[in-house]
């Protein structure tokens, strides 16, 4: 399978893998034999889908190059129902019927930490952006979170009033955001680091909310979808709606296309419902996909990504278990932790496992790091820049997020001038204020010269520019000036004190013989 394309993996009565552009299927098959697929996630080098059967039969790994048969499975008997991969693919998160989240080592195959802080089935389980945090809804409206940084659980928070939660998301943007959906039809914003409600659309769906999703390109947006067949996009930081559109189908699923730029959505019916947010009248292609209701819609890691080693098997084995507080800040953003060596001693238990995560080490080596975020803080609030990630280059092109060649260099994901243009106009300004710098102080320099405006008073007073004739407007300025008083121009007066020409001066006789007396001041 061509590892350039664009691949989205829907599940329902079975799993699919279809070209997300051309909507075409490319593979198709069930680990689950017997049962509905109801969850599946992408390993990070994108060549393995982790999925759970919705009986609980098991999770299985199956490879892309070879899906008849499962590569691994895990969760035998447990009854896990909901699935979530770590985005280093180093840890599996799983939930179910017997009301647990169990934390997997996907290398070794074995159960790491099992939290049993649930009073009610597991519905929804997610890993947020750095690994640091698992979260998890049940059917009793409760939410509960694991820290992988501390071995700590925090006590189960939310809603409650037996409203399950249908499904959670993590911000891609921002670790201690997340976002439920509930059968009342409310989405709720929670603080991961303080357990507390943020905001609360209530009443955004007439019927349950079944999914929702945060944008990849942009940290204020995300989106719900519901059994009223509506799709809701809201806007996190003002925390207003700021888009609904209607489909002639109950949604189940829903995911962002990578760019951000549009969705695809799930029906009930088995469809899949293509969306561009910047031409929201219709959807752009309706995909039969399924004949059952589509459970899940995952679009493949946009680049192998690799995360650090610090949550690794030796972290999540304590029995640790204490209330978090909110002020304690055991859930927050931990810092980002040195990368584990891949020579560093590690359990191996060999077989099927050992083998998948060396294969998803080796995808890793020499992967790009993933495109910062700080590309898309600068797109603007309003409904165009929200849904308009994508930015038209110079040459008239899409500039891509996060990609290289002239298209991305040309314009920032704001429209505005590269940075590496940026810096060039601002050297030239630099450059043009220095010379702007010099030429005054060279016309200074003449100016004192001459005797103009920058000149000293002593040495006007020298330049004989009182002696003479009539005053001027030249003079007259001049005089207006604070001066000393040494140096101010004073007539002679009888009243005023005066000095006497130093000895050795030629002395002017008057017309008496008397030496002649000089205002103070004269030179």
């Amino acid at each position: 399978m061509d590892d350039a394309l664009s691949r989205l993996a829907s599940t329902g009565d079975v799993v699919k893998i279809w070209d997300a552009d051309s909507m075409t299927l490319l593979e198709q098959f069930n680990p689950h034999v017997g049962h509905q697929v109801a969850r599946a996630c992408w390993t990070s080098n994108n060549q393995h889908v982790v999925s759970a059967g919705s009986g609980g039969d098991k999770l299985a790994v199956t490879g892309l190059k070879s899906p008849r048969a499962a590569l691994l499975e895990l969760a035998h008997g447990k009854r896990q129902t909901r699935v979530s991969l770590s985005s280093s693919s180093q840890l599996v998160a799983s939930g179910g019927l017997d009301r647990c989240v169990h934390i997997w080592d996907l290398k070794t195959a074995r159960l790491l930490r099992s939290l049993k802080d649930h009073t009610d089935e597991v519905t929804c389980v997610a890993f947020n952006s750095n690994d640091s945090l698992v979260a998890s809804g049940s059917a009793s409206g409760h939410l509960v979170l694991y820290s992988l940084t501390t071995n700590t659980v925090c006590k189960p928070f939310g809603p409650g009033g037996q409203q399950p939660v249908r499904d959670l998301a993590a911000s891609r943007l921002k670790r201690s955001l997340l976002a439920s959906v509930s059968d009342d039809g409310s989405l709720s914003l929670w603080d991961a680091n303080a357990q507390k409600e943020l905001h609360a659309f209530s009443g955004a769906h007439k019927a349950p909310g079944s999914g929702v999703a945060f944008s990849p390109a942009n940290e204020l947006l995300l989106v719900s979808v519901g059994l009223d067949k509506k799709i809701v996009c809201y806007d996190a930081a003002s925390k207003i709606i700021l888009l609904t559109i209607r489909t002639e189908s109950p949604l189940t699923s829903v995911d962002f296309i990578p760019d951000g730029s549009g969705l695809l959505a799930g029906s009930a019916q088995g469809q899949i419902f293509r969306y561009d947010l910047r031409n929201n009248s219709a959807p752009t292609g309706v995909t039969p996909a399924h004949d059952t209701a589509v459970t899940c819609l995952r679009f493949h890691c946009a680049a192998p990504r690799h995360k650090s080693g610090k949550t690794s098997s030796s972290r999540v084995s304590g029995p640790k278990s204490s209330a978090c507080k909110p002020s304690g800040g055991h859930l927050g953003p931990a810092p980002a932790p040195a990368p584990a060596s891949r020579s560093s001693p590690h359990i191996n238990a060999g077989g099927a496992g050992a083998q998948l995560a060396d294969r998803d080490a080796a995808g890793q080596k020499g992967a790009e790091p993933l495109p910062a975020t700080e590309k898309f803080s600068s797109v603007g609030r309003n409904s165009l820049d929200m849904f308009s990630p994508l930015r038209q280059g110079i040459d008239g092109r899409l500039a891509q997020p996060g990609g290289g060649g002239s298209d991305s260099a040309h314009l920032n994901s704001a429209g505005r001038s590269s940075p590496g243009l940026a810096l060039r106009s601002r050297a030239e300004r630099e450059e043009s204020r220095r010379r702007s710098s010099s030429a005054r102080l060279r016309l200074a320099r003449r100016r004192r010269r001459r005797g103009g405006p920058d000149a000293p008073w002593g040495r006007r007073a020298r330049a004989g520019l009182f002696s003479g004739g009539g005053r001027g407007r030249r003079e007259r300025s001049v005089q207006r000036r604070p001066v000393g008083r040494h140096h101010r121009h004073h007539p002679p007066t009888a009243g005023r004190a005066q000095r006497r020409v130093p000895q050795g001066h030629h002395q002017p006789a008057g017309g008496d013989g008397s030496a002649v007396l000089h205002p103070a001041g004269e030179d």
